[in-house]
């Protein structure tokens, strides 16, 4: 994965197209595992 333009990448899910950024699914993982309560990279729920 190249660090070129990876702020975009990570906002961009390629609408119109067959697939996605590796970027954008790896910030969507991410997020997920962030979310989730039973995940061990969990940080608790926003006020």
């Amino acid at each position: 994965m190249k660090p070129e333009n990876n702020v975009s990448n990570m906002n961009n899910s390629n609408k119109g197209t067959s697939g996605f950024n590796k970027q954008y699914v790896d910030a969507m993982n991410n997020k997920s595992r962030l979310c989730n309560p039973e995940d061990v990279k969990f940080q608790g729920r926003r006020k």
